[in-house]
């Protein structure tokens, strides 16, 4: 097994790599360096604000080399991560510090944004394997055509990614060209929150407030540190190399029973199962990492089970917040609602089949009928009483 970052492999010294311009930050060290202290460098961002964000980051790094795992024991990752806020609330900055786990990162010149075509975006996700891919800054737009430019590279990546398909194409002699799925984790980022339905599920919706990140005592002391965590990585690579083999049955049959567990633990009825594999998915990306830094004395057994065991609170806690927002943007449920409320204030009433209008001290004059059934003798009217 050998892993293939822009600046050379990691497990052969006679293999180069030739990558695109766009990815050529991808670069790890040369030497694992300290690994307690880059180990530690690492877990040090999950304090750096709140944990639904914090958590989730650093799960889904430890998560991305572990892709090609998953896909050959069939339950490869397929859920696209959202981190949304307003502009100022440092979401470009967050992506870059937790992106320099594979090279050096910036918030500015980030290798993917949503102004780049979603078959722009969909070539570098096949190209960035088992690694984390940010597409960047989803803003406001007040063109309505562009804004809904943007928000479709969302939807497409968001659907190219749950279905782990690429698009399929053909050559001007209608032959197949190659499909190109995403191989790796998307961290996207923007202002606004588009996302509702079954796209919901899909993704896993963080959202930043502002004031929730201190930039001049969490996130510059962070960044000073920057270098380390590639370090932590490199060395993560190659604590997983010799037993990547074992670990690819091993995880199929782990994964299984998180997703079960996380079913369980659910608070909302309506939770989505795609949610509670994505809690399985981040809480296995992170197992892992912690076994890792417990295999190199970096922490205790104790402190382990406590970072486990706050992981798997968070992520169960954002995914009953998801289910709650695809439940209240359910559009049945928002039109019920709006009828009762309507109900209650004596702004309308329910008809009879034969068109009798009930006690209500409403009038029926300049009423409009809304709905349809069956036939004209069998209809159920809602009639809008005066203003």
């Amino acid at each position: 097994w050998v892993y293939l970052p822009a600046g050379g492999a990691i497990g052969s010294d006679e293999v180069e790599v030739e990558i695109s311009d766009r990815l050529s930050r991808y670069t790890l060290p040369g030497s694992k360096g300290d690994m307690r202290e880059a180990i530690r460098a690492s877990l040090s961002l999950l304090n750096l604000g709140p944990k639904a964000v914090t958590y989730s980051l650093e799960a889904l790094v430890y998560l991305a080399p572990l892709c090609e795992l998953l896909r050959k024991a069939t339950v490869e990752p397929s859920f696209l991560m959202y981190l949304w806020g307003t502009s100022g609330s440092f979401k470009s900055t967050l992506s870059a510090l937790f992106l320099s786990h594979f090279g050096y990162f910036e918030p500015k010149g980030l290798p993917a944004s949503f102004r780049d075509t979603a078959n722009s975006i969909e070539e570098l996700a096949f190209q960035a394997k088992d690694t984390l891919l940010p597409v960047d800054d989803l803003y406001p737009a007040k063109n309505l055509r562009e804004r809904a430019k943007l928000e479709g590279v969302l939807e497409y990546l968001l659907r190219n990614q749950g279905d782990r398909q690429g698009k399929g194409r053909l050559e001007s002699s209608t032959k197949q060209r190659p499909v190109h799925p995403p191989r790796g984790l998307i961290l996207s980022s923007g202002e606004v929150q588009p996302l509702s339905g079954s796209s919901l599920a899909r993704a896993w919706l963080v959202h930043i407030k502002s004031g929730d990140f201190d930039l001049d005592r969490k996130i510059i002391p962070a960044q000073a540190q920057q270098d380390l965590l590639s370090h932590a990585m490199r060395g993560y690579l190659e604590y997983l190399a010799p037993q990547l083999d074992a670990l690819s049955s091993q995880l199929q049959g782990d994964f299984e029973y998180l997703r079960e567990q996380a079913k369980k633990t659910s608070k909302t009825r309506t939770r989505h199962g795609r949610l509670d594999e994505t809690v399985a998915f981040l809480y296995l990306g992170f197992q892992v990492f912690i076994n890792y830094a417990v295999t190199e004395g970096a922490i205790t057994q104790e402190e382990a089970a406590s970072y486990l065991q706050e992981a798997w609170k968070t992520f169960n806690e954002v995914a009953d917040d998801l289910a709650q927002v695809a439940e209240r943007e359910e559009p049945t449920k928002q039109f019920f609602e709006a009828i009762l409320e309507l109900q209650t204030l004596g702004r309308i009433y329910f008809a009879s089949m034969e068109d009798v209008i009930p006690e209500t001290g409403l009038s029926s004059q300049g009423a409009v009928k809304i709905g349809w059934g069956p036939d004209e003798k069998g209809v159920y009217y809602l009639l809008w009483g005066p203003a």
